[in-house]
C-alpha cells in the first residue's frame, strides 16, 4: 500500500501504529531519534509521520532537512503531544502537510489519516 516512516521516540504508541499500519499491508520503518532518521531518509517513502520531541536532531529541525533534501515531495505529519498553536505554525511554515495532536488520535482513527495522504 505505502512506505511510510515513523520517527517518534514513544516506543509503545509507535509500536501500537507500527503494527497497526502493518497489518494493513503497509510498509513501516521505525526509528527513535533524529540521526537514526537522517540514515534512513535516503530511502524513498511515501509518508513521513515525525514528532517534534525526538532525541539528538528535534523534529522541527528534521522536517527542514527533509523539506530540503531528496524528500522534499513526500507528504511529512507531524506528529506530537505538543499542543502549541506556535509549534504548528513553525512546522506547517517548513513544509509539514499537517499537525497532528496525539491525543486527537487512536490507532484506528490514526489509520483513517494516514490513507487520506496516501490517496
Amino acid at each position: 500500500m505505502g512506505k511510510i516512516l515513523i520517527v517518534d521516540d514513544d516506543e509503545v504508541t509507535a509500536k501500537l501504529y507500527v503494527n497497526k499500519l502493518e497489518s494493513e499491508g503497509f510498509e513501516v520503518t521505525y526509528v527513535t531519534d533524529g540521526n537514526e532518521a537522517l540514515n534512513v531518509i535516503k530511502n524513498k517513502f511515501d509518508l513521513i509521520v515525525l514528532d517534534v520531541m525526538i532525541p539528538k536532531i528535534d523534529g522541527l529541525t528534521l522536517l527542514q532537512k527533509i523539506k530540503t533534501g531528496v524528500n522534499k515531495p513526500t507528504p511529512v505529519l507531524v506528529h506530537t503531544n505538543l499542543l502549541s498553536e506556535n509549534v504548528k505554525k513553525q512546522a506547517i511554515s517548513l513544509g509539514a502537510s499537517d499537525v497532528l495532536f496525539k491525543v486527537d488520535f487512536t490507532p484506528f482513527t490514526f489509520i483513517d489519516t494516514i490513507k487520506k495522504y496516501l490517496t
